[in-house]
């Protein structure tokens, strides 16, 4: 909101003001005044003065950040904020874990996975403030190996097929085994079950040197849906 005053000299008292915008206004001074152009008359009983007053629109400070990057594990979990706000002269971020900051470019850690929303409020010398946010994702940490070949012969060396990885939701797990006929040949719900290449095919008990596709499916603890398909060769 906009003001203005008026100062009168050579006049004799008492002085009435009379605004345009307020006609019951009789004030040397007037608030709240939006952008615009406003008269007010002065009159001292004897001579009349009108006066025209702008009063211009400053703009306010618009808000803008970025933050590099937007997503990280848990034990990577520091991310840069850039401002890119216009007309600011003093900045404030909420980074949504109970911590916050006034510097222009801050730094902050997380130290728990989950999504954080950064809010970015930035003031001017007038008091005038604006606010944006942005969201950023803290993640567990995961890792996920697959075999390409085993040899269920019974060594003790090698002899089963299971995947391995850290950071999955183990109740989200399953694992299909397929021939090349495209039949099922194992089934597992079980994270901890492997396969050891042993399925019934006729008087044949455990499978001769051939190739098996899989198809793996779970969740990881940060509730991404992962598949996965390919190949795993059974030797002798």
């Amino acid at each position: 909101d906009g003001s203005a005053d008026v100062t009168v000299s050579g006049a004799t008292s008492p002085l009435t003001y009379t605004w345009s915008h307020d006609p019951g206004l009789n004030s040397p001074g007037a608030t709240g005044l939006s952008a615009g152009t406003y008269t007010v008359t002065v009159d001292d009983g004897t001579c009349q003065e009108i006066i025209d007053i702008t009063v211009y629109a400053i703009p306010g400070p618009i808000a803008g950040f970025m933050v590099n990057p937007t997503q990280a594990d848990i034990e990577n979990a520091f991310f840069m904020v850039t401002d890119l706000s216009i007309g600011a002269t003093s900045w404030l971020y909420y980074f949504d874990d109970g911590c916050s900051s006034t510097m222009q470019n801050p730094t902050h850690e997380y130290t728990s996975e989950g999504d954080y929303t950064i809010t970015q409020y930035v003031y001017d010398d007038y008091g005038c403030v604006d606010s944006t946010t942005m969201t950023v994702s803290v993640e567990g940490l995961f890792a996920f190996y697959i075999p390409n070949a085993f040899s269920p012969n019974g060594d003790n060396i090698n002899d089963y097929f299971l995947p391995k990885g850290i950071g999955i939701d183990a109740d989200t797990w399953q694992m299909r085994i397929y021939d090349r006929w495209g039949s099922t040949v194992f089934v597992s719900t079980d994270i901890n079950q492997p396969w050891d290449g042993m399925y019934v095919l006729e008087d044949i008990d455990k499978t001769p040197t051939a190739v098996f596709g899989y198809f793996i499916t779970f969740r990881t603890e940060s509730g991404l849906i992962m598949e996965y398909y390919g190949h795993v060769t059974t030797l002798p």
